[in-house]
């Protein structure tokens, strides 16, 4: 009689340890951190990850760990909602995008959330009170059916009304999400993503896709819905000093007139 082999992977649905006992969760994380997502798939996850067939190449990421403060930038949030069933958990994929005038993307935060709605409202607003993005890109359909209703509640408790956009879904978005995930690609070989080193959930999925999950590189790939440079200045911003109000009405620079 022959034996049966049974293949697990080291998370269970809720993305937890299923042998605490041995690797803690927290243990893994930095087990992943320390190896890199593609050696951490193939022997922690039973995962193998085949770098030939791969669309997007480790060899192409690029890495920063903070911007120049001469440098001008926009900041965008995008949010890929996650939800629950009887049979699966789907984790909210949550990006954070700094772009400079050349367009450039610097991923500021990538994360997986397992959470509940009202923990992930509160994230949200975490995410919001440090970073001042100027624009929330959310899904339309998830967010008027799931999220609206009680993010409105916390933002009126809260005195705060965050700069939400919907994002218009296509006709057939199952085939639109792998092209819209796929147009990271040019972005990505010509360099003009950056990413950090910590962020090992969005590596592994880059890494793995078109297999495995895909809500933070989901989240990632919608930035570019709303996403903008900074806006220049125009080269007659700055008004001459002798046809200033203040200059006319006092003979005096406004910096004089301060200062005097």
């Amino acid at each position: 009689m022959g034996k049966t082999a049974y293949i697990f992977s080291c998370w269970d649905e809720n993305h937890e340890s299923i042998y605490p006992e041995r690797f803690s969760t927290k243990e893994l994380l930095e087990i992943r951190k320390e190896i890199g997502s593609a050696d951490f798939a193939n022997l922690y996850e039973n995962k193998p990850v085949s770098t030939e067939d791969a669309p997007f190449k480790k060899e192409n990421f690029r890495y920063f760990t903070k911007i120049d403060r001469e440098t001008s930038v926009t900041t965008f949030m995008t949010i890929d909602l996650g939800g629950k069933s009887e049979e699966t958990s789907t984790p909210t994929g949550i990006v954070i995008v700094q772009v400079d005038r050349d367009q450039n993307w610097y991923v500021q935060h990538a994360s997986a959330v397992y959470k509940d709605l009202p923990d992930i409202i509160i994230e949200i607003f975490r995410l919001y009170d440090v970073w001042k993005p100027k624009k929330i890109g959310v899904e339309k359909e998830k967010y008027s059916i799931a999220l609206m209703p009680f993010l409105a509640v916390e933002e009126k408790e809260r005195n705060i009304l965050l700069p939400i956009e919907e994002l218009k879904l296509k006709i057939n978005d199952r085939i639109a999400k792998k092209d819209r995930i796929m147009s990271l690609q040019p972005r990505i070989e010509r360099g003009r993503l950056f990413i950090k080193k910590e962020q090992v959930e969005l590596e592994d999925q880059l890494i793995r896709f078109p297999r495995g999950k895909v809500d933070v590189i989901d989240a990632l790939s919608r930035v570019s819905q709303i996403a903008h440079p900074p806006k220049r200045r125009s080269k007659f911003w700055k008004r001459r000093q002798e046809l200033s109000p203040v200059f006319l009405k006092t003979g005096r620079t406004y910096q004089e007139h301060i200062n005097r």
